[in-house]
């Protein structure tokens, strides 16, 4: 646990903690908050997972499972907001094909 204490002239003025280990849904809830403009990492995950096929990955064997509340590796959170990033970028980057073109 970190613990961070704030002082003005020798003065305690506010003392608090944080966490060493975050769970991943902690860790998106973190992300999402200090985003700008405000994006929600959580649901690019769980809107990435709706389209996602032929998922492969060591560090998230099976991303249908994933338990956000249990999980604390960062390298989990990291992968999770890169591709859901990347599923986003995708979708908003498509477009319907012209007939007859």
């Amino acid at each position: 646990m970190a613990e961070f204490i704030h002082k003005v002239n020798k003065k305690q003025v506010a003392k608090f903690t944080v966490p060493d280990k975050l769970t991943v849904r902690q860790q998106l809830a973190y992300l999402s908050a200090v985003a700008y403009p405000k994006l929600d990492f959580e649901r690019f995950w769980a809107g990435a997972l709706t389209v996602i096929q032929n998922w492969e990955s060591e560090l998230i064997p099976d991303a249908t499972t994933l338990d956000l509340d249990q999980v604390t590796d960062p390298k989990v959170t990291e992968l999770m907001v890169w591709t859901g990033w990347q599923v986003k970028v995708h979708m908003d980057g498509l477009e319907e094909v012209p007939k007859n073109s």
